[in-house]
């Protein structure tokens, strides 16, 4: 009788923890609807119009990093927790920066929302109220979610997230989950609830004439994931935007991604610095019918199709933020916005101008 009370105790513990395991970390399901605020005084986009559209990794408004902020291994940051009067000198300046540029619509990759490190905060609301009352539509989704993570040495909740904010009616929103990493082995499915969940958001905004245009948003890494992984996101991302082309849906992705835009682009980097990136197999390649800004050239090195930049470390600047849109959607005018903003973040703003199809 002992021995059944003590393998039921063993049980009972063992599905208990097994529960709250499960429970207490972040399974989004592979598409599901993520919550819309939209005022109804926002108006809907009108056909033939011409919009400004600013993409930013804001990289939780912790500002700049240097190489030293960096893990040895993977390219994983260490958990940077800056003063709170630094933190919000950052808000401040970013919000000061966005109403400079005065964008219709912007998107965010790298927000925290309730993590520790940058105080608890929802960057996202704290954003809005620095924002005109003119934004008042927005929509955000997380892509990393976890109490702790036991495997980097975080012991802290944490959490990052994919946002828009618009002048202009928002509609509907959609999460897409893309690849995870394999759980090939046994210490993977432990690992694998403490991952980041790397999504495509999507985002729809109504028009005047009952058309829509779709804006998505991604934020993907090479260094932290499995070897074959990024194909196989980037691949989903590829078939969702050939479904909207084939649907005769008018759209624009905006995305900030972790690899760069080719090998050749790796070896010329210093050596301290590529324990940061991993080397990619292949060059980034899009899709010709496309239109993409800044363009990946494997060859390229001018200083203005940088977009990412280690600060303090006298080293040249990487490309990897990028925008992607189809013919339909007509370019006005592009640039990546670097003034007097190397302090708020390695990642540079992505302003598109660009018409909305009649």
């Amino acid at each position: 009788m002992t021995l059944r009370i003590i393998i039921g105790l063993f049980l009972i513990l063992l599905v208990g923890g097994v529960s709250f395991f499960y429970y207490d970390t972040f399974h989004p399901k592979p598409l599901q609807p993520e919550r819309v605020v939209s005022s109804p005084q926002s108006p809907r986009i009108a056909a033939g119009s011409t919009l400004t559209l600013l993409s930013w990794n804001v990289q939780s408004f912790q500002g700049s990093l240097n190489i030293r902020d960096w893990a040895e291994a993977e390219g994983v940051r260490y958990t940077v927790k800056k003063n709170h009067l630094e933190v919000q000198t950052y808000f401040k300046e970013i919000a000061r920066t966005i109403r400079k540029i005065s964008p219709d619509i912007i998107v965010l990759q790298g927000l925290d929302a309730f993590s520790e490190r940058t105080y608890e905060e929802d960057q996202l609301e704290e954003l809005l109220r620095l924002l005109p009352a003119e934004y008042a539509s927005y929509v955000s989704s997380y892509y990393w979610k976890t109490p702790y993570n036991p495997y980097t040495g975080e012991w802290m909740e944490q959490g990052q997230k994919l946002a828009l904010i618009s002048r202009f009616a928002i509609s509907q929103c959609l999460r897409h989950q893309l690849a995870n990493n394999p759980r090939q082995q046994v210490g993977d499915w432990f690992r694998s609830p403490f991952e980041a969940k790397r999504a495509l958001l999507e985002v729809s905004l109504p028009l005047q004439d009952g058309r829509e245009l779709h804006i998505l948003n991604t934020q993907l890494s090479l260094a932290t994931q499995k070897p074959g992984i990024f194909t196989q996101q980037w691949q989903q991302i590829q078939h969702i935007l050939e479904r909207k082309n084939q649907s005769g849906i008018s759209w624009i992705m905006a995305s900030s991604i972790f690899h760069l835009p080719s090998p050749l682009h790796y070896d010329r980097l210093p050596e301290n610095h590529k324990r940061i990136f991993i080397r990619p197999q292949n060059s980034l390649v899009w899709p010709e019918k496309y239109y993409t800004y800044p363009k990946a050239d494997p060859n390229a090195s001018k200083e203005e199709s940088f977009t990412y930049r280690l600060q303090k470390d006298n080293t040249t600047g990487q490309l990897l933020d990028y925008m992607i849109w189809p013919e339909a959607v007509k370019q006005v005018s592009s640039r990546i916005y670097d003034k007097d903003i190397d302090a708020l973040s390695n990642h540079f703003p992505l302003i598109l101008t660009f018409r909305v199809p009649q």
